[in-house]
């Protein structure tokens, strides 16, 4: 599966708060691995940093987390 670890050094203090992981992959393979993508974000704790051409466009994380974000 194309979905990897991302390189540490080329994720900031603010993009990578917390002890989750946080993976990256370019929007062809979140549309190609959706499924599985959502499942590591629901079941391995894991967030989601997609990027399209190069740039960040959006994070994914779980339902649960995004809620105590809201809470702050």
């Amino acid at each position: 599966m194309p979905i990897r670890l991302t390189d540490k050094s080329s994720v900031s203090e603010t993009e990578n708060k917390g002890s989750n992981p946080l993976l990256a992959v370019t929007c062809e393979e979140f549309r190609v691995h959706m499924a599985e993508t959502i499942a590591r974000v629901e079941f391995g704790k894991e967030r989601v940093l997609v990027s399209k051409y190069g740039r960040p466009v959006a994070v994914l994380l779980s339902y649960a987390e995004y809620m105590s974000l809201l809470e702050y």
